[in-house]
């Protein structure tokens, strides 16, 4: 991506576990309209993107794991006059924490992956979603396979 003084990048991360059922998204709750989404932020000065996605991770979400080397997709949206660019990581969850930073500013649940892109709002976000639940297809299982893999 070119350098854009106007365009404030961020990273974001798609938590996920594996059940009898398929694939489950952890949601989290947005702080301003209470809308569902991913956990993302500002990548910090010094941080790299997957830096910022797994602290992201831990600080709205309180999970951590095997976060993705490669992106599944990435998005922009508008807010405060300001343009955001995330790039979002799966991030295949290990351990679930009781407390964590902003768990009294957010809710989290475990939705099946069809049902967590129903309740996304954002247009773009949806697609990733959809994206990755094709790349985690029966015969797909490849990515579930690089994060053992990498960590």
């Amino acid at each position: 991506m070119t350098e854009n003084k106007n365009i404030t990048r961020q990273a974001g991360a798609l938590p996920y576990i594996i059940t009898g059922e398929g694939i489950q998204v952890l949601l989290i709750t947005t702080r301003r309209s209470g809308r569902w989404s991913i956990p993302k932020g500002i990548i910090d000065r010094g941080e790299t993107a997957h830096d910022a996605a797994r602290r992201e991770c831990l600080e709205e979400a309180g999970v951590s794991g095997h976060l993705a080397d490669e992106t599944t997709g990435a998005y922009e949206y508008t807010k405060f006059n300001r343009t955001f660019h995330v790039t979002v990581f799966p991030l295949l969850i290990k351990t679930v924490h009781a407390t964590y930073a902003e768990q009294h500013a957010r809710q989290r649940r475990y939705f099946p992956i069809k049902t967590a892109i129903q309740n996304v709002k954002r247009k773009k976000l949806k697609k990733i979603l959809k994206r990755f639940n094709r790349e985690m297809s029966p015969g797909e299982k490849h990515r579930e396979e690089k994060h053992a893999a990498h960590q």
